[in-house]
């Protein structure tokens, strides 16, 4: 997410482009491993940003300042900027854009000390199934579908009811609780 995507003022962020990664082999054409790009099938939109995401943010641009005064190095590696990715909100220690691979390295060493309670156990996911349990909490709360749509950036309201909510059994029993 680019700085200039996040509207603090009205509390909107605007997704407008995305970055794409091209792991393994090969690059782009433009000869790199990262491009910035239109969102898949051109789903640009504006996402409402809470109290809690606007707080993240707040934190993640302190981070950031700090990170680029080098006051977040390890291994003596240095914050190095590189314009075409100066301006992201999430950068890696050495001024790379973090790729999903490394928020799922995160997330399962995250996991693993959950784990390590004993008394609970979570199943590894990736960051994507963040993204379906949003729609489903969505839907959930009882927000219009195709508000959801939008918000999801699906052209199909299809796609968002079938592929990224899951209905929540809770709510089914108790709706059959008050009818019987």
């Amino acid at each position: 997410m680019s700085l200039d995507d996040i509207d603090l003022e009205n509390n909107i962020i605007h997704v407008r482009k995305a970055l794409y990664y091209k792991n393994e082999k090969g690059t782009f054409s433009n000869g790199k491993k990262y491009k910035f790009d239109k969102p898949k099938r051109e789903s640009q939109r504006d996402i409402p940003i809470n109290t809690t995401l606007r707080e993240a943010i707040e934190d993640q641009l302190q981070l950031l300042k700090l990170l680029k005064l080098n006051m977040l190095q390890t291994n003596n590696k240095k914050y190095r900027k590189y314009d075409e990715f100066d301006n992201l909100l999430f950068l890696s220690r050495t001024g790379t854009p973090i790729s999903s691979s490394m928020i799922n390295s995160d997330l399962h060493n995250i996991i693993n000390k959950i784990n390590a309670n004993e008394k609970i156990h979570i199943s590894k996911f990736g960051i994507h199934a963040l993204r379906h349990t949003f729609g489903t909490n969505l839907y959930n709360k009882n927000i219009d579908t195709k508000k959801l749509q939008s918000l999801m950036g699906h052209k199909s309201i299809n796609t968002t009811m079938d592929v990224y909510v899951t209905e929540n059994i809770e709510n089914d029993t108790m709706i059959l609780d008050d009818i019987y």
